[in-house]
C-alpha cells in the first residue's frame, strides 16, 4: 500500500472507533457515569483518567458514592463538547467557572 491509501486507512479506523465511543455513550442510561463508562468518552484509560484527576487536569468534578467515583454524565459531555479556545480540554480549575456559567444558562432557558 502507499502512504496515502495507509493515512486514509488510518483515519477511517479512528472514525470507527470515535463512533462506536458515540454509540456506547449513548446507549448509557445512567445519569452518573463509571470511570470506564468516562473512559468510553473521552478515550482515556482508567489510569490516565487517574492521573488527570490528581493532577488536576480532568475537569468534570467526580461524586464519590461510599468508595466509588461517578461523574455526572451531562457535564463529561458539556465538557467535551467545550474546548477551550486552543481546541484542548480544560483543566479542573478552569472548567469549574465555566461548567457553572453553562448551568446558569440552562436554568434561565
Amino acid at each position: 500500500m502507499n502512504t496515502k491509501t495507509e493515512d486514509v486507512s488510518e483515519i477511517v479506523l479512528e472514525l470507527r472507533a470515535i463512533r462506536a465511543a458515540v454509540e456506547s455513550a449513548a446507549r448509557m442510561p445512567a445519569e452518573l457515569l463509571d470511570k470506564s463508562q468516562v473512559g468510553t468518552l473521552t478515550g482515556l484509560g482508567e489510569s490516565t483518567l487517574d492521573r488527570y484527576r490528581a493532577a488536576g487536569l480532568f475537569g468534570p468534578a467526580d461524586i464519590r458514592i461510599n468508595h466509588a467515583l461517578r461523574w455526572r454524565r451531562a457535564e463529561v459531555l458539556a465538557w467535551i463538547a467545550h474546548p477551550a479556545p486552543s481546541g484542548e480540554l480544560m483543566d479542573r480549575k478552569t472548567w469549574t467557572s465555566i461548567w457553572a456559567e453553562l448551568q446558569k444558562r440552562n436554568a434561565k432557558n
